[in-house]
């Protein structure tokens, strides 16, 4: 879901988070929000991993909680599923970028490519889609197009075409 933006800005009115949670999410096959929309779809305030994991065992469905907003040199993304069970967690180092537009975007796709690739389980998708995250973070780091926010470097390291 976007439901907040990056500057912290809410972007969904509470009756369509309503919606969201009642009519879409279950839907799902994985839900990817970001530490403030977990907080709005769970209810708890995530202050460490405790009450990561209470949000990640309140959301309906298979859920990844970003930990990209939570401050440190360390980020930490963790992997529920549908019971609400903690199964896997993901660090990577945080990248001191302005050029972080569309990072969440990057990641849910990334992880349904490569969770369509065969061999892969859904975490470990999410941590291949993470390490891509990670490159293209650090690889586009000191780009500067436009102002604010750019966007990080996708095509950091282009693969040949996979044939099936």
């Amino acid at each position: 879901p976007v439901m907040v933006s990056s500057s912290g800005t809410r972007l969904m009115r509470e009756d369509v988070v309503d919606v969201l949670k009642t009519d879409l999410l279950p839907l799902a096959t994985l839900i990817t929000p970001n530490l403030p929309e977990a907080e709005i779809l769970s209810g708890v305030k995530i202050t460490d991993e405790a009450s990561c994991d209470e949000a990640g065992r309140a959301i309906a469905g298979n859920v990844l909680i970003k930990g990209g907003h939570r401050l440190g040199t360390v980020k930490q993304d963790r992997l529920y599923n549908a019971d609400g069970r903690l199964i896997a967690t993901y660090e990577a180092p945080a990248v001191e970028t302005r050029n972080t537009h569309g990072t969440g975007c990057t990641l849910s796709s990334a992880i349904a490519c490569y969770w369509a690739m065969p061999g892969y389980s859904l975490s470990q998708a999410v941590r291949a889609a993470k390490a891509y995250l990670t490159k293209a973070l650090q690889s586009g780091a000191d780009v500067k197009i436009g102002r604010g926010n750019g966007p990080m470097n996708h095509f950091f390291d282009p693969q040949p075409l996979i044939k099936l």
